[in-house]
């Protein structure tokens, strides 16, 4: 259990987060991984 985060790189956000990188990771030993969500949405904040 945990959160899936946006990360903000160069080249554009991409999902990351621990559950999400270890499902992507399972799936690619050749076994089922998956995600179950609840989406929030909110203004994007810039931080210094």
């Amino acid at each position: 259990m945990g959160e899936a985060l946006w990360d903000m790189l160069p080249e554009g956000k991409k999902l990351g987060g621990a559950p999400a990188n270890f499902a992507y990771h399972v799936s690619q030993l050749g076994l089922n991984g998956c995600g179950c969500l609840c989406i929030r949405l909110h203004a994007e904040r810039s931080h210094a």
